[in-house]
């Protein structure tokens, strides 16, 4: 019985911190060999960060893109691909409930039938969910070759929130250009 008084809040926490957890999800046309680009410019987002985000979003993926080798030029050179960013903030009302009433027998929620019901605390709070998506565009055909897409909860801390963002563009980039297998 005290094992469980153990793993059970374990096992809660650890489901919790998957569930805060960074989403990243990439996809790419499996059908173009990603060598064949070599340069790129950017078109201005029609959704772009606020205040200082701007500048960290394009400066993060030029760094990726000249990691991976491509050549940032300017959009009258004809530009092998073209990128564009979009940037959100949903901010989503979320209600928790807590029952925090101890029983002889253990912690556990629901209805004590020796006592009717117990009291619960209900908590609100605005959450505030970012979005990054990255879009690279063949300029030849003007068809989306590549895409990656960024999701996490912001932080009320700027340094925090700049990390996070630094670990999405590592995770979005980790393999880029794709390769044929």
């Amino acid at each position: 019985m005290k094992l469980w008084r153990v793993v059970v809040p374990a096992l809660l926490l650890l489901g919790a911190s998957a569930a805060w957890a960074q989403k990243v999800d990439v996809d790419w046309n499996r059908n173009i060999d990603f060598s064949k680009f070599k340069t790129y410019a950017w078109i201005e987002s029609k959704h772009p960060g606020k205040g200082l985000w701007n500048q960290r979003i394009i400066a993060g993926v030029d760094t990726k893109l000249a990691n991976a080798g491509l050549k940032k030029v300017d959009s009258s050179a004809k530009p092998d691909l073209e990128v564009v960013y979009n940037a959100g903030v949903k901010e989503p009302t979320v209600v928790e409930d807590y029952d925090y009433t101890y029983r002889p027998y253990g912690w556990y929620y629901g209805y004590r039938p020796w006592y009717g019901p117990r009291p619960i605390t209900t908590q609100t709070y605005q959450e505030k969910e970012a979005t990054l998506t990255v879009d690279l565009v063949d300029n030849s055909d003007k068809e989306m070759v590549w895409r990656g897409v960024a999701k996490d909860t912001l932080a009320d801390s700027s340094d925090k929130n700049v990390k996070t963002f630094n670990k999405a563009m590592d995770k979005l980039f980790k393999n880029f250009p794709p390769t044929k297998k």
